[in-house]
């Protein structure tokens, strides 16, 4: 995602959504992220786990919505929120291909 906002020149952007993480956890403050990405080394390398790294404590930087206190009837709400606003711009745009 992180790639694809970069290439996207502005028109593109990252709406975080933390469950069951916090935003410092994510930046890899958390141990269990850490031994995670530890494993992740030795079976996709160095070079790609680095760019993982990167890209969460890059998206954790960005102001979302941090639900990890919140139950999962919230996180609900929010996905049905998106899909409205989703299927809404499609209608508008006229797009075919965005349904739910």
């Amino acid at each position: 995602m992180v790639d694809c906002v970069a290439r996207s020149k502005g028109n593109k952007d990252i709406l975080p959504v933390f469950f069951n993480a916090s935003p410092s956890d994510v930046k890899l403050k958390a141990g269990l992220y850490r031994n995670a990405m530890a494993k992740h080394r030795k079976k996709f390398g160095v070079e790609e786990v680095k760019r993982w790294e990167d890209a969460l404590v890059e998206v954790a930087e960005l102001k979302g919505w941090d639900l990890k206190t919140r139950g999962s009837s919230y996180l609900f709400h929010l996905a049905q929120s998106s899909l409205e606003i989703i299927h809404e711009a499609g209608r508008t745009l006229s797009l075919s291909c965005i349904s739910y």
